[in-house]
């Protein structure tokens, strides 16, 4: 599974801009506040954090 996952991210251009490692990192940094009623709410994504999950989403994982 790794391997097809990793195939596909080099397919994808991903790999050429961004190692595992720093895709891995940007998306750790994702901001979400809870307000009092125990609501979620993400902030503003990043453009790399939008250009990752963009391609992600593509991704046929099954």
């Amino acid at each position: 599974m790794f391997g097809q996952g990793y195939a596909f991210l080099i397919s994808m251009g991903l790999m050429k801009k961004y190692s595992l490692e720093r895709m891995l990192l940007e998306l750790e940094k994702f901001h979400v506040i809870e307000d009092q009623n125990g609501n979620l709410t993400e902030l503003e994504r990043t453009k790399k954090q939008k250009d990752i999950l963009e391609a992600l989403d593509k991704a046929s994982w099954w």
